[in-house]
């Protein structure tokens, strides 16, 4: 007697859970940010020193050459090790934050961009135009004039700009969604639009903004780095990684170990949530895969 046998039904969640797995950028970007979330949250107990403190006698000590520093010390006989570990705790929290103020900002207004139509649609496209085609560095000017230097000024600026790249694919991809027929046939039996957008539209824009979060997540890395690098960001003596490569510029000749340790450290993180989106991508976009 011949026995049929059922296929096995896999969850959508433990089938997206296995083919993250499957994917080595995610695999790799996602250990290099749980490696750098690790490090910031414990570092008030991995840090063998607070990150301020002085050595005046120990100045400029290499990396490897003195078991008491392991990363060296920085002109004034800072700890490196400790101030880079303290650093990335600013540089997560810029990513972290301004992705999420940017990203329910954009989405909100994507949505409604891309769902209405008429004066409200066109009105809120050249809002969308305008923002994207400001500087951060313009607005992160205006407000340290205003606010003076501090990180958050850098949240800020990078917020109010970053928004409208959110807004921008959201509406691109709902003016595509609700001329759907599910969408038609929601909005025929009455079902209010608000109920539509959660429903039936946003759903389908998630993957999006997970690829989005991820890439704006080091790209914001990058610009608080830039604006620390220029002062207008993290002030002394808290540690940044931006104006620790600010400092150790000047010391290239003699010290070369002050501006390529943090440096690394800008690029593994970048890299992290950049094998981490283009990962993503791949997933949820198959015509993307290489």
């Amino acid at each position: 007697m011949n026995t049929y046998e059922l296929p096995s039904r896999e969850s959508p969640y433990r089938k997206l859970l296995r083919t993250f797995r499957q994917n080595i950028l995610i695999s790799i970007g996602t250990v290099i940010i749980l490696i750098l979330v690790f490090l910031t949250i414990g570092a008030k107990w991995l840090a063998p020193y607070s990150p301020i403190e002085q050595h005046l006698d120990q100045q400029n000590i290499a990396p490897f050459s003195d078991s008491q520093y392991l990363l060296g010390t920085d002109m004034l006989g800072r700890d490196l090790l400790s101030r880079v570990i303290y650093g990335g705790r600013v540089s997560l929290s810029v990513g972290f934050i301004t992705s999420l103020i940017s990203a329910s900002l954009g989405i909100a207004l994507g949505l409604i961009a891309g769902y209405t139509s008429g004066f409200l649609s066109e009105f809120l496209a050249r809002i969308i135009d305008i923002a994207l085609s400001t500087p951060e560095i313009l607005i992160a000017l205006a407000l340290a004039t205003i606010m003076g230097r501090s990180l958050m000024v850098v949240m800020i600026s990078v917020s109010l700009v970053w928004w409208a790249n959110y807004a921008r694919i959201l509406r691109g991809q709902v003016l595509q969604i609700k001329e759907m027929d599910y969408v038609t046939a929601a909005r025929t039996i009455g079902v209010q639009d608000f109920r539509i957008l959660m429903r039936h539209i946003f759903p389908n824009t998630i993957a999006q903004v997970l690829v989005m979060v991820s890439l704006n997540m080091a790209a914001a890395i990058l610009v608080e780095a830039g604006l620390s690098f220029l002062g207008l960001g993290t002030q002394p003596p808290t540690p940044s990684w931006g104006a620790m490569l600010s400092i150790g510029r000047n010391y290239l000749q003699t010290a070369p170990w002050l501006a390529t340790i943090p440096g690394i450290a800008i690029m593994a993180t970048v890299l992290g949530f950049n094998l981490l989106g283009d990962g993503m991508r791949d997933v949820f976009d198959p015509k993307m895969r290489r």
